[in-house]
């Protein structure tokens, strides 16, 4: 057992703090429990609570990792893999990554690492300055880490885009309680980490510079010297810790991630348990999500002021609260209008709960004065599309007057780009979507409710023939310009853009035309698309791979005159006289080829190869 009310700094300082922590969690808890608290208010407070209690856990932990390898016995020596240990490391710490909004990044050496260590301790060190590097990151930062192998041992660099530290604290950074951001930080970590690899052998060196990062240099020995440990018998705050994870069970403290994406005045916005919404970026909302500890259980709660907003629950629990009503959702797909004067929910799947009123799918819910329930508008008939090349038309008919016609690249309508279009026709012309497979859903709009999607596939190619009206007037940069649009976004539906593309690249960037010819010819075999790509394999003297290719595929006079073209620069006459003979009976006036085939029937070397 270690002394913990050893007299000293340190221990007064951690102690007082501890006391703080706890203080501060006892109050908040009091307010919540005997006070009559708006809902934004509390959830705020447990929001508190659940960070406090978290920085007391981790100060404890630190603490206790600290004191345990303090010991008068030595630790256990064992051999293993310095490049594995850290790949293990970096798997733990993916979660913490992701929630930081940091990527890591990790060059994977190439032979093992065989060292002599505790693997134990040592993991514990090298996990701490990871997480450091994560957790005092900025958004979307990085995290680079390298092993250099040495001749007896090995140099770790682990360096960070994070928020660094000022010149005045480089100094104290591995000294015990010392933290640079006393809100976040124990100050415990970084001193264990140093003492660790200190009492291995090794040697950690440390450089920042404030707002531009941190670079860790450790040097480990490839056998480390013994190393001392202690045995340890303790158990501090376990009620308090035990009493606010079963708190955070089933009350929910931790925030959610949310995620946005925008397309032009359309914002999506995906929650960490799978709900997905769609608004439009004007539209007044909040949105209250928070999750347990274990991520097995949320809350999530819409609050709608003045918008038009659809909601696919991912079967969540979820609550909507609008000025004029609330509900709860039932595993629902759903769109809510709601604004001070009325709301009005069209259940496109499963059902929704209203006080007694069950609504279900292809039924709404409008509140004016009172709650009622009716059926959803009755869904368009006679969808159908009409492709002009430029321009794209969708008609239907319907006895409805007014329309709306959301438009996206995915399926499930949950991923941007996600158009939206309201119209008093029944029909609607599409002028500027991007080149690729496009879902098109129509409703039926009647006060507000929104009747079943009727849903269309269509695929644009606009501005593929734009580009291609540019080819053909010789606008080489209007053409270029359309044609990169459409590759950018087309995703491989079809492979005219690709070998257009390929087509006016080939005598200005040959190896970006090699690689959109071979991808046009993936898409789709046909002539066009392998007579650009054989013409550019062997352009680029790839004849082997030309004839492994179209020696069994697509016989056509193009392809086997460069067959042919390619067993002779390989030297192989005989199957190149072959495809000159093929190539020479659809096109007899080929003088290149009549040319070799006089070459091999003349030439006495070549006669004997035959």
């Amino acid at each position: 057992m270690f002394n913990l009310f050893k007299k000293g700094n340190f221990a007064k300082v951690f102690f007082h703090d501890i006391k703080n922590k706890l203080l501060t969690i006892k109050v908040n808890l009091y307010l919540i429990l005997h006070k009559p608290l708006p809902e934004e208010k509390k959830q705020d407070l447990l929001q508190k609570v659940y960070l406090t209690a978290e920085q007391t856990i981790d100060m404890v932990q630190d603490f206790l990792d600290f004191e345990k390898y303090k010991s008068s016995k030595f630790l256990k020596h064992e051999s293993f893999d310095l490049g594995e240990l850290l790949e293990e490391i970096i798997d733990e710490l993916d979660l913490d990554a992701q929630k930081n909004s940091v990527k890591i990044l990790y060059v994977k050496p190439k032979e093992r690492l065989p060292i002599k260590a505790n693997r134990e301790w040592l993991k514990k060190a090298l996990l701490n300055i990871i997480h450091n590097s994560i957790k005092y990151n900025k958004e979307n930062g990085r995290v680079f880490i390298n092993v250099h192998p040495e001749k007896r041992g090995y140099l770790l660099v682990i360096k960070d885009t994070g928020i660094g530290i000022s010149r005045d604290h480089k100094e104290k950074i591995f000294k015990k309680y010392f933290s640079s951001d006393n809100k976040n930080g124990t100050g415990i970590g970084l001193n264990m980490a140093k003492v660790v690899i200190e009492s291995h052998g090794g040697t950690i060196v440390f450089d920042s510079e404030e707002n531009k990062g941190s670079v860790f240099y450790i040097y480990l020995p490839k056998i480390s010297r013994k190393i001392k440990r202690k045995y340890l018998a303790l158990a501090l705050g376990s009620a308090v810790i035990a009493g606010t994870f079963i708190f955070d069970y089933y009350y929910c403290l931790i925030p959610q991630k949310m995620q946005y994406e925008y397309s032009g005045d359309v914002q999506i916005i995906k929650l960490e348990n799978g709900i997905v919404a769609r608004a439009k970026t004007d539209d007044k909302f909040k949105i209250l999500a928070y999750r347990n500890l274990f991520n097995t259980k949320t809350k999530t709660i819409f609050k709608i002021f003045n918008a038009d907003m659809t909601i696919s629950s991912n079967h969540q629990p979820l609550k909507v609260i609008t000025p004029k009503t609330e509900f709860k959702n039932l595993g629902t797909e759903f769109e809510t209008v709601g604004d001070s004067t009325s709301t009005a929910v069209s259940v496109y799947k499963g059902s929704i709960g209203n006080k007694n009123i069950k609504v279900e799918k292809n039924q709404g819910l409008l509140v004016k004065n009172k709650p009622v329930k009716v059926p959803l508008p009755t869904p368009v008939d006679n969808l159908h599309s009409i492709d002009r090349k430029e321009e794209i038309e969708i008609r239907w008919s319907s006895d409805y007057n007014r329309f709306k016609l959301v438009a996206s690249m995915d399926k499930n309508f949950k991923k941007a780009p996600v158009l939206e279009f309201k119209t008093s026709q029944k029909r609607y012309i599409f002028k500027t979507l991007n080149d690729g497979i496009w879902y098109i859903n129509v409703h039926s709009e009647n006060e507000n409710l929104y009747s079943l999607p009727k849903t269309i596939k269509i695929l644009s190619l606009i501005n593929y023939y734009k580009g291609l009206k540019s080819y053909k007037n010789n606008d080489i940069d209007n053409a270029l310009s359309y044609l990169y649009a459409s590759v950018a976004t087309v995703n491989k539906a079809d492979f005219r853009p690709y070998w257009l593309l390929a087509k006016i690249l080939f005598n200005i960037d040959g190896k970006r035309a090699f690689s959109l010819a071979k991808e046009a010819y993936e898409i789709s075999k046909n002539e066009k698309t392998a007579s650009l790509y054989a013409k550019l394999l062997y352009k680029n003297k790839e004849y082997k791979k030309l004839i492994e290719t179209f020696k069994n595929e697509l016989d056509t006079q193009e392809t086997n005159r460069f067959l042919a073209l390619s067993y002779y620069k390989l030297k192989d006459y005989k199957n190149a006289k072959k495809y000159i003979y093929k190539t020479l009976e659809e096109n007899p006036h080929d003088t290149k080829l009549k040319s070799l085939l006089k070459k091999i029937q003349n030439d006495p070397y070549i006669k004997d190869l035959l």
